[in-house]
């Protein structure tokens, strides 16, 4: 049987009044064709404010949770640093991921994330991020920015660099956020920036070759069995 993961908080789901529902009141409150079950594996307070999650070799959850946003920036306030990416570790095997370790905080709007060889790619314009956890405490110690450049004057915080998913030729692709960039790699500091345009684009995960894409995306991206990209924008 297949299983499908909704990273979504639960208890936001409102039915009338003024408070939220329970977790178990919302896994009651959904409606689904036959044949369909719908089991909790995480909800506030152990996570809060969700926007992406992936699972690692281990069979561990990654979730990059957004707190800043939205941040009103006619306030005159100092970018917020609230985004975080949490561990959830399921130590029974029963499906609920009872175990949360925050593997890495610092973040202003983290979006995405994708794993890879033991750590994992974070999105948060203007970076993109490596994290890695090398001493199993579930913390990240490597944090570098192997991408940075990506547009952050938009309309809204969550307009930018977003969606990292592996294609089927080992690219890494990313939407753009409908924002223009001017990419570079601080590991690669002889290489001259790569302009972008209100572009999507993809980078290659060893070496940081960035290129642009055809295609505006803002959240979400898959292919098919044809190498087929789908793109999701409003």
């Amino acid at each position: 049987m297949k299983t499908l993961v909704l990273p979504y908080l639960l208890p936001f789901v409102l039915l009338g009044g003024d408070k939220p529902l329970s977790p178990a009141q919302t896994l009651k409150s959904f409606q689904h064709e036959k044949g369909i079950r719908i089991e909790l594996a995480a909800s506030e307070p152990q996570l809060r404010d969700p926007v992406a999650m992936c699972f690692d070799s281990e069979g561990r959850m990654l979730v990059v949770e957004s707190l800043g946003y939205p941040f009103l920036s006619g306030e005159n306030k100092k970018m917020p640093k609230l985004g975080a990416i949490a561990l959830l570790e399921d130590g029974d095997g029963d499906g609920l991921f009872e175990k949360r370790t925050t593997f890495a905080n610092g973040f202003t709007f983290p979006n995405g994330i994708l794993p890879w060889k033991g750590g994992a790619f974070v999105t948060c314009a203007p970076d993109i991020w490596y994290l890695k956890d090398t001493s199993g405490d579930g913390r990240a110690d490597v944090r570098q920015v192997v991408l940075t450049g990506f547009g952050t004057k938009s309309s809204s915080e969550q307009l930018r660099v977003a969606s990292p998913t592996l294609g089927p030729d080992g690219w890494v692709y990313v939407t753009s956020g409908l924002t223009d960039a001017n990419v570079t790699s601080p590991l690669h500091p002889d290489r001259k920036p790569v302009v972008s345009k209100r572009k999507d684009g993809r980078f290659h995960p060893e070496t940081f070759v960035y290129e642009p894409l055809a295609g505006v995306g803002q959240f979400g991206q898959c292919f098919d069995a044809a190498g087929n990209r789908f793109v999701s924008r409003n």
